[in-house]
């Protein structure tokens, strides 16, 4: 072996070796701080999707399933494997989470490696020791994942962003293949496996339909756009063309407007938000996912964000500035890296064009969830977890274009990552500490959303399940008042809440007899042919509920109420009387009493003589 030789040898054996201990510390740390997710409960959606997806079939799932059907399959097989064993569930979305990172590892690495024009034995550069490495550390311990690896339901965020990775990776290696010269069954193996991980990243959650976009963005960014002039933009111009005739065939077999109709409801989850006021409520929310990037405090599970209306708002302004000066930054890096990357500059080229690949990525991924598209909620956590590989991305090749022509600079980038990564460490083991008790939680959340109706009725139902009334029924009364729309299950809470106390036993019935048995999985569904009845038993519960809070206003505006939904409701007309005679208005309680005797004299009999009527 001459001496050329040998040194490649070496070169390559350590880069091997530097690649196995960076993805064993990826790992390592990744497990280090979801150590104490294992045992977090079944929440919100998990309970009635794991219940459902337990009950199904998996050929079924496969076959005739939801549009995230290849995540579905992982639940049923869970479900199937580990009953209702909590690890099980966590252990399969820490795996994927590790595999993500993986990818991500792998990718940052195939996209400097694009970059790189020599053929130059030398060791690794600190660009391709340090950028994927810092990446792939962020991305896997960083605490606003926390909410698309612990909570369980939201696999479908994490595996499609596993594919989506995968997909893009696949790209790149597609690309460097063609740009090399390589025989073309290696182009059109890398090809191959691209189309397959964009499918399975589509089969899993919606928002992977930015794929295309985002190849192109790598295509720009990294191969300088050359083939977006040959066939390929061609073909997907052609695809753009054809997809939207198939579709207009397979949904109606009609007309344009059924078409545009379609459309129109399959881009919109929020039917009581326009389109505009989504955006511009979008331009902000971004900038609060930025800065939970930047400074992960405060995190919740449901926010209580403001809407925004106007575009000339000065919140608005400020964060469409924003986001003009970062997609024009990202434009300004590419334009300077130049047009070359063949000296031996191509270290710092190479980070300029991540940078703004990071940027671009951002954004695309973020183009379903925080655009145009009306989506319930307007904000949640687990939706920054692909466009955050981007920001990780950005920070790190810009860090290293800081320091990568100083040795104590380079230093310094290493001790940083590694203080940075212990904190991001603590603070995740610190949400994961929240999320691993139901209550903590939803006490966690109602204090920092006090006036979001969902979040009071979750924390009302854990303190019903623990036993504790006096609480639940304090939270149900404010979250129907805050929510009239809440389900039936929050509202049937508070009749729940009212027996558990033990002190109004006769003048109030649960509303659980206007709750039909099985639907929703055997939860119950409620009895929509006696609405009325149901209504006016609710708010008559509600009065009863401010009656032991005592607010008394509250209590008879809500008795009100009741009888005037169902005027033949003794029990409201009741309890309205009592709460008269007790605010000293003789002229409701004589009323109250009149009504009664047409509807059930024992009652009225039982009203006069409390009343001394």
């Amino acid at each position: 072996m001459n001496l050329s030789a040998s040194i490649r040898a070496r070169c390559s054996s350590s880069r091997i070796d530097l690649l196995w201990l960076q993805l064993g510390l990826i790992v390592l740390v990744g497990i280090l701080a979801y150590s104490n997710s294992f045992h977090v409960p079944f929440i919100l959606d998990d309970n009635y999707g794991i219940s459902y997806f337990g009950a199904s079939k998996i050929s079924d799932l496969l076959l005739h399933g939801s549009a995230r059907r290849l995540v579905d399959v992982t639940f049923a097989m869970n479900s199937h494997i580990h009953g209702n064993w909590l690890p099980g569930y966590h252990i399969t979305n820490l795996v994927i989470h590790l595999a993500t990172a993986i990818t991500l590892y792998a990718f940052v690495h195939a996209a400097i490696d694009s970059q790189r024009r020599t053929d130059a034995v030398k060791e690794p550069a600190f660009v391709e020791r340090f950028v994927p490495f810092a990446t792939a550390l962020f991305f896997v311990c960083h605490p606003l994942q926390t909410q698309a690896v612990t909570y369980i339901i939201q696999r479908y965020t994490s595996m499609a962003a596993l594919f989506y990775l995968a997909s893009a990776l696949a790209f790149i290696r597609a690309r460097c293949a063609f740009e090399l010269g390589h025989n073309r069954q290696k182009v059109w193996l890398w090809g191959t496996a691209c189309l397959i991980a964009a499918l399975a990243a589509i089969g899993s959650k919606q928002n992977a339909c930015t794929l295309p976009l985002m190849l192109i963005l790598l295509e720009w960014t990294l191969f300088r756009g050359r083939l977006l002039n040959r066939r390929f933009y061609m073909a997907c111009g052609a695809l753009f063309l054809v997809i939207p005739a198939v579709l207009l065939y397979e949904w109606h077999q009609g007309t344009l407007d059924d078409f545009l109709y379609d459309l129109g409801q399959a881009t919109t989850d929020n039917q009581y938000m326009a389109r505009t006021t989504y955006f511009l409520t979008q331009t902000r929310v971004v900038v609060t996912y930025l800065r939970l990037l930047v400074l992960p405090v405060h995190q919740n599970l449901f926010y209580d964000y403001p809407i925004y209306n106007s575009l000339f708002s000065a919140p608005v302004l400020a964060s469409l500035a924003l986001h003009g000066a970062l997609l024009i930054t990202a434009f300004v890096l590419v334009r300077i890296s130049g047009n070359s990357l063949s000296s031996a500059e191509w270290p710092r080229r190479a980070c300029l064009r991540l940078a703004a690949t990071g940027i671009g990525w951002f954004y695309i991924a973020l183009a379903v969830e925080s655009s145009f598209i009306p989506i319930r909620d307007v904000i949640f956590e687990h939706r920054i977890y692909l466009p955050s590989a981007g920001f990780f991305m950005t920070i790190a090749a810009l860090t290293a274009l800081a320091v990568c022509n100083h040795r104590t600079g380079k230093r310094s980038a290493w001790s940083l990552l590694a203080v940075g990564v212990l904190v991001l460490c603590g603070l995740t083991l610190a949400r994961n500490h929240v999320w691993s008790d139901s209550l903590t939680l939803w006490q966690d959340t109602a204090q920092k959303s006090p006036n979001k109706g969902i979040v009071l009725a979750n924390l009302a139902s854990e303190y019903l399940q623990r036993n504790m009334p006096d609480q639940s029924l304090r939270y149900f009364s404010r979250a129907i008042e805050l929510n009239p729309n809440l389900d039936f299950r929050a509202k049937s809470g508070l009749g729940l809440s009212l027996k558990c106390l033990n002190i109004f036993d006769s003048r109030f019935t649960t509303g659980q007899e206007y709750i039909l048995p099985g639907g929703l999985l055997n939860g119950g569904t409620l009895d929509f042919g006696k609405l009325p009845e149901w209504d006016s038993t609710i708010s008559n519960n509600r009065g009863l509920a401010y009656e032991y809070l005592g607010e008394y206003d509250k209590a008879w505006n809500v008795y009100q109420n009741a009888v005037w939904i169902n005027p033949a409701y003794d029990l409201a007309w009741y309890n309205l009387g009592l709460l008269s005679s007790k605010l000293g208005d003789k002229e409701e309680v004589a009323k109250a009493i009149g009504q009664l005797k047409k509807l059930n004299p024992p009652m009225a009999a039982a009203l006069a003589s409390l009343t001394h009527h």
